[in-house]
Parts: structure tokens; C-alpha cells; sequence
């Protein structure tokens, strides 16, 4: 059972990895000319299919979703409580995803177990940028434009993501499908560590972290020493802080 469990998170990192890149050198610039011109642009979401999209979407939601049977499964043979069902009614964030995946199953939903009906719109790749939680975190992004690459500049993170709005049946947004599904993630990987479940591996750190001992992260985890010219203390996945980011000086090319 243990390594049912352990391959259904290898699962859900790789579907992760689909949706979320950090790595900005997998947006290739178009280089081109006109008779008065060099041009250099950016397309984020690339030569990506609607179909491509739809798919990575669909997967990941369903690798999340379905832990609730497997964490049942694990509970039934080890004889102690299930609460998956009781999260779901409970937790909006776990109650959206379980119906986005049961509206992907059935095409349409007859009952919802948050009363909102959610679906998703405008699925699409972007860019996203995030800053640190600590104040005066600030991240920026520039084009060189003798070559097209893109350069990250700041403490924050740069990543390429397939994101979607979740709207509920009156189509008033309920928030994004990427931070929607992080927190619902975080929920299952509570009720695993209560349920009793050990340490699971994991090929690829993509899911965050969230604690030294999640049954989520990498084996073993060891945080970088502190730099004592900045004093950030331990790195996040991902920063809380939000909006736009600080004005700097326009880095050279």
C-alpha cells in the first residue's frame, strides 16, 4: 500500500511539472525582419494546443482528487478514521477541486459538494511572477534583446505556468486553478500525516514543501546555510507576497 501511495505523489509531481515550469529558457523568442526592421517578441504560451492545455489541466486536477481514495483505501487497512469526505465538505479549496474533477468526469455536475458548481475558464499558459514573503522583495523580468532570452532579476521566482479561472455557476471568479489546487494539496498532505502515513519519496521536487518532514517533499531536505549579508532564513516554494513588484534600475542588456 505503501507504494501505491508513494506512486500516486510521483504522479502528481510529474502532472505539477507540466502546469508549472521554472524555468524561463522554455519560452523561446521569435526572431524576425522587415525591410526597416529587427523585432524580437515573446510568446508565453507558445505553440501550445487548446488540446495540450485542456489535458494538463485535466490530469492535474484528477491526481489531486483522487488521493481521497487512496488515503481511504490506506485508513481501511490500517483501521483508523477516514476524514477525506468530511475534508471535502469542509475545506472550500479541497471541496472546488473534487468538483472540477467529478464535472471533467461527468461532463456536467448534478450535485456540488461546495453548493458552487465551479468550472473552469481561459485556460491558458503565462508567465507568473511572485515575490518572497519578506519585505522589500521584489522580482523583475527583462528581455535581452540582442537575443531574445529572458532574464530574471530580484529574490523572487519567474516561472511559466498553465493557469484557469474557477468561476462558480453564476460565473463570479472564485480564485485561480494553481492557487485553488496548492492549498488543497497542503489539506490531503495534512490528513496523510494524521491518517499515519510515513514519508513518501519523490523524483521531483515540485510540489512545495511545506515542512521538514512532509510526506510532499524530497528526502532528505537540508536547507541551505543562512547568507549573512541577507537574512532570509529558509527559502520558500513560491512567495506570498503579491501585485506589483518594486521599481529598480533597468538592468543592462
Amino acid at each position: 500500500m505503501q507504494a501505491k501511495l508513494d506512486l500516486r505523489i510521483r504522479q502528481l509531481h510529474q502532472a505539477m511539472g507540466q502546469i508549472r515550469i521554472p524555468n524561463l529558457a522554455a519560452v523561446q523568442p521569435q526572431i524576425g525582419f522587415t525591410d526597416q526592421a529587427f523585432y524580437v517578441a515573446i510568446d508565453f504560451g507558445g505553440s501550445v494546443s487548446d488540446v495540450e492545455l485542456a489535458n494538463s489541466v485535466s490530469l492535474f486536477i484528477a491526481n489531486i482528487a483522487c488521493l481521497k481514495d487512496h488515503l481511504k483505501a490506506w485508513c481501511k487497512m490500517h483501521d483508523v478514521p477516514f476524514n477525506g469526505d468530511k475534508l471535502i465538505d469542509s475545506n472550500r479549496d479541497v471541496g472546488l477541486i473534487h468538483d472540477l474533477w467529478n464535472r471533467d468526469k461527468h461532463f456536467d455536475l448534478d450535485r456540488s459538494r461546495t453548493g458552487l458548481f465551479p468550472e473552469l475558464r481561459n485556460i491558458a499558459r503565462m508567465a507568473r511572477l511572485s515575490t518572497k514573503a519578506d519585505a522589500g522583495s521584489w522580482i523583475a523580468i527583462s528581455l535581452d534583446p540582442r537575443t531574445g532570452q529572458l532574464r530574471r532579476h530580484g529574490d523572487g521566482t519567474a516561472e511559466v505556468v498553465i493557469d484557469a479561472d474557477v468561476v462558480d455557476s453564476k460565473g463570479i471568479r472564485l480564485g485561480g486553478l494553481i492557487d485553488i489546487s496548492e492549498r488543497a494539496i497542503a489539506e490531503w498532505e495534512a490528513a496523510l500525516t494524521v491518517a499515519g502515513v510515513g514519508r513518501l519519496s519523490s523524483p521531483i521536487n515540485v510540489v512545495c514543501a511545506r515542512s521538514r518532514g512532509s510526506v510532499f517533499s524530497d528526502p532528505p531536505f537540508t536547507p541551505p546555510p543562512r547568507t549573512p549579508a541577507r537574512g532570509r532564513g529558509r527559502p520558500r516554494c513560491r512567495g506570498r507576497g503579491r501585485g506589483t513588484a518594486p521599481r529598480s534600475p533597468t538592468p543592462s542588456p
